[in-house]
């Protein structure tokens, strides 16, 4: 193999510690792929494939586009179900001395992509937490800031629950994988893009600080999880997973709701499909259900809790009319 470059030792020592994703390195005018990330890239973004010393014996692969084009190209790659690790220059060229500094800046996944030409639909990153029997769900769309957490007494209900949320990506603990117990159930999730974080991040004293630093209180009963282990623990890998994907300031999500679903008239994934609320059944559209009716709202936001409201109809008749008096 030839002798490596300073700027690829640079990108090898970046790719080494985000080996699940595809790197993304910020070169002058370009975002640039190489070795098995070009040529993926170059087959899924359907663009030319070339290599980095075109004379050498073992050509490194490369592949890349515009700076500017940047958004286009992730969300292809997101949409396909690949993960994204966005390596941009952290310092100024003409400044530099030798290689020019670069950081991973952003972590992208199916769960935490921000999709400006959806507005419409959620986009939602679930995390499960299991313990006993018992099954912990945390949600959150990051667009919005909504967070909210629930629990079940067995995993049966809480696969019910993933499909009424139809989460774009599922977050579950590493040791689920070797879990024969639990390989029904992890067989279930296969129709959704799922990753795998270490058992730590479940951890329900590390959830418990984590929150609660991040919320500024004393104790999370406040939110309804006094004596929910599961549930707890799943919002704190979530968020840690938040943390560490985005890389930034996550103040907007600046508060978590504990629900339970007897508040609610439940509806099946199979109910909620054939009855076309969100979905055409044979097309799969939004265009032709019955939200696509209802919905007259004026903003995305809007559009986003209408959507709630029909996915999960009310039981109580004060909320209902209070609902009613506010359209």
């Amino acid at each position: 193999m030839n002798k490596t470059t300073p700027m690829l030792e640079q990108y090898l020592e970046i790719k080494a510690r985000h080996q699940d994703y595809l790197l993304l390195y910020h070169l002058g005018d370009f975002f640039e792929l190489f070795f098995e990330d070009a040529l993926i890239a170059s087959r899924v973004l359907e663009i030319t494939l070339t290599s980095r010393n075109k004379g050498a014996v073992d050509p490194v692969p490369m592949c890349g586009f515009p700076v500017q084009a940047v958004s286009g190209y992730i969300a292809r790659l997101v949409e396909k179900g690949y993960k994204v690790a966005l390596c941009e220059q952290v310092e100024d060229p003409a400044l530099a001395k030798g290689i020019v500094r670069r950081e991973v800046t952003r972590l992208i996944t199916p769960g935490v992509y921000l999709d400006e030409t959806s507005n419409q639909e959620n986009r939602y990153l679930l995390s499960v937490a299991l313990q006993g029997g018992k099954t912990g769900l945390a949600v959150v769309d990051l667009s919005t800031g909504e967070f909210r957490v629930t629990d079940f007494e067995n995993p049966n209900q809480a696969l019910e629950e993933i499909g009424r949320i139809g989460p774009s990506e599922v977050l579950l603990p590493r040791s689920i994988r070797n879990n024969p117990a639990l390989r029904d159930f992890r067989e279930k999730l296969t129709a959704y893009f799922l990753t795998y974080g270490q058992d730590s991040t479940f951890e329900l004293n590390r959830a418990e600080s984590l929150l609660a630093e991040h919320f500024r209180v004393h104790s999370l009963a406040g939110f309804g999880l006094a004596e929910r282990p599961e549930a707890t623990r799943a919002a704190g890998a979530l968020f840690l997973y938040l943390r560490e994907t985005q890389k930034g300031d996550l103040s907007h999500l600046r508060s978590l709701h504990f629900y339970r679903l007897s508040e609610f008239l439940t509806l099946n994934e199979s109910t909620q499909r054939h009855l076309e609320l969100t979905r055409t059944l044979y097309r799969g559209t939004r265009q032709g259900s019955l939200i696509s009716i209802l919905d007259q709202t004026l903003t995305a936001m809007g559009s986003r809790k209408l959507r709630q409201w029909i996915t999960y109809p009310l039981r109580d008749l004060d909320r209902i009319q209070e609902r009613l008096e506010r359209v």
